[in-house]
């Protein structure tokens, strides 16, 4: 897709729960979304042929996803240099859900729905950090649930004994009591 080639520079993947659009776009979407009656009616119109409105109003997914980028309770924002080209994230997040807009090359931007428990892992991607690896251990464990309380209890004044506690109870290591 290029930049100003119209209609076809805009998508919407219901599917991925996605959109991807000039950048230019975002301030008209943001103004449709607001309720306002943008002045560049050319824009309105290739938000139309793109699918992104419906009659006078956007798309349900495009309304989603502009709710949790204007309506946020956390913002992330992230600018990756590296060897590949310079890349900007920023992740909006709601309790119930997220949203992950990226551009990589400044003139496009994609925004993708996402589960907000996914956050740490979208996270990593976006920064290519590698995710954490996994314990040395598999399967479940037993631990009593008075040791558990007690750990807990302690975590706020002692994490040093919560780790003890945890440990003399047969919680596998490697592992942490994360204040």
């Amino acid at each position: 897709m290029r930049d100003g080639a119209g209609a076809a520079d805009s998508t919407i993947d219901h599917s991925r729960r996605a959109m991807s659009v000039p950048r230019r776009l975002m301030p008209v979407i943001l103004a449709v979304h607001a309720g306002e009656n943008p002045k560049a009616n050319d824009s309105v119109t290739e938000l139309r042929h793109a699918g992104l409105m419906a009659s006078e109003r956007l798309d349900p997914l495009v309304t989603t996803l502009v709710d949790v980028m204007t309506n946020p309770s956390l913002v992330v924002t992230v600018e990756v240099a590296g060897a590949r080209s310079p890349r900007l994230a920023t992740i909006w997040g709601t309790p119930r859900r997220a949203v992950v807009g990226m551009t990589d090359d400044r003139r496009r931007f994609d925004l993708v729905q996402i589960e907000p428990n996914l956050l740490p892992f979208h996270l990593a991607q976006t920064t290519g950090l590698s995710p954490r690896p996994h314990p040395p251990f598999s399967g479940g464990f037993s631990l009593p649930a008075t040791a558990l309380k007690v750990a807990e209890d302690l975590i706020a004044t002692d994490p040093e004994e919560a780790e003890e506690t945890l440990a003399a109870a047969g919680f596998p290591e490697p592992w942490a009591v994360v204040c």
